[in-house]
């Protein structure tokens, strides 16, 4: 079986080094203009979607786990295929409706939508990202400003004019495990409204929005319970 792993606006796939599940072949995808990619033809939310499944559309057996950004390119990717489960960190499901409230009003959180950042911005998003490994804020400083700056603008654009689908019926409507997680820590996403969902599993973990760096020990034993499910 197939992990694979998607992140976050201004990272890329190395934030997914420290996860592991036993039984699963997994597979770090960095989206255009991150992680030395070449940003492309990406320029909506929608092209890093096709891009994405463009990667994996091969596979057979796909569990699909996404950060953030990366979460809700995972949602979107239900309308292309049907993976054997999906868990997404920090993505509060997105529609029309919801958007207004998915999100805390945390003005750090407009960074990862700016074009151009300083290095007091870069890091001051870095700082706003870790609570339990504050020592690794340098290193993430280093991928936000490795990030392509359009990559950020066309993100940005692509919300601003709604581009985007229903996630919450795209869930609503998938029939296998889904599972969002909610790091406890995190200030730029609505955790009243994750956990308020009721037609998705929700799980609530230690640490801040880059989970997978914050608190790997805790997310890794909770998607090795989950996941060997898959295997039973």
């Amino acid at each position: 079986m197939n992990l694979v792993c998607i992140h976050g606006n201004s990272l890329d796939a190395t934030i997914f080094d420290s996860i592991h599940v036993d039984g699963f072949h997994k597979i770090n995808l960095h989206l255009p203009g991150h992680g030395g990619r070449e940003l492309g033809h990406a320029k909506s939310f929608s092209d890093f979607v096709d891009t994405v499944y463009n990667d994996i559309a091969h596979l057979k057996d796909v569990v699909l786990l996404g950060s953030s950004l990366g979460g809700h390119i995972a949602h979107h990717l239900l309308a292309k295929m049907q993976p054997l489960a999906i868990v997404s960190i920090s993505s509060p499901p997105l529609n029309l409706q919801t958007v207004a409230q998915a999100f805390a009003p945390n003005p750090v959180g407009q960074l990862l939508f700016q074009t151009e950042l300083s290095s007091l911005e870069a890091q001051t998003l870095a700082d706003s990202l870790l609570s339990l490994r504050k020592d690794l804020a340098p290193r993430l400083k280093g991928l936000i400003e490795a990030t392509h700056p359009d990559a950020r603008g066309y993100i940005a654009s692509s919300l601003m004019k709604g581009e985007f689908l229903d996630e919450v019926a795209l869930i609503k409507a998938f029939q296998g495990p889904k599972i969002l997680v909610v790091p406890s820590m995190d200030s730029l996403v609505n955790r009243d409204y994750i956990k308020s969902v009721d037609y998705a599993q929700v799980v609530e973990l230690e640490g801040n929005h880059i989970l997978t760096w914050d608190n790997p020990t805790a997310l890794n034993e909770f998607l090795g319970r989950e996941l060997a499910k898959l295997r039973s």
